[in-house]
Order: structure tokens, then C-alpha cells, then sequence
């Protein structure tokens, strides 16, 4: 059985997960942000 997460393209996860009413990409990218800080500082 094919996983369906793998038919939808990037640029629509992307664009759904960075919607207002969404916000998962910014928290992540906060998420993301603080492990670099803490690795390289």
C-alpha cells in the first residue's frame, strides 16, 4: 500500500503549513533555528 503523504508535491505541504490559520511552517522553523543556535553556539 503506497503511503498517499507521498503523492502530495512540496509546494502545496509547504503552502498548507505556512497558512495563517496554520502556522506548523514558522513553528518549525523556529524549532529549526533554535537546535542550530544551540549546536554552533
Amino acid at each position: 500500500m503506497k503511503n498517499p503523504w507521498e503523492e502530495i508535491p512540496l509546494d502545496a505541504y509547504e503552502n498548507h503549513m505556512k497558512l495563517a490559520s496554520v502556522m506548523q511552517l514558522q513553528a518549525m522553523n523556529e524549532m529549526m533555528k533554535g537546535q542550530f543556535d544551540r549546536r554552533n553556539g
